[in-house]
């Protein structure tokens, strides 16, 4: 009930994770805006759903993963601007 409210008193909401998007939090979010008819923009950010055959540190997932700091941003305002 709380992210159904948060999601229909919200003009966006964007999700960002550190897996990929599917199953995690932004899935859910999603669920909820169809079942529920919710007009709310959202915007899901996650790692690309692929075979990674690299591994690494936290670091270097998110610089590879492109969900570093700036991508983010770059994202969230060509989201909210597009």
């Amino acid at each position: 009930q709380l992210l159904k409210n948060i999601l229909t008193d919200s003009e966006l909401v964007i999700t960002v994770e550190e897996n990929t998007s599917i199953g995690g939090i932004g899935s859910i979010m999603c669920e909820i805006v169809v079942d529920n008819e919710i007009t709310t923009k959202l915007k899901r950010v996650s790692l690309e759903d692929k075979q990674e055959f690299c591994f690494g540190s936290r670091d270097w997932l998110i610089e590879n993963g492109g969900i570093k700091k700036e991508n983010i941003v770059d994202i969230i305002r060509n989201f909210h601007n597009g």
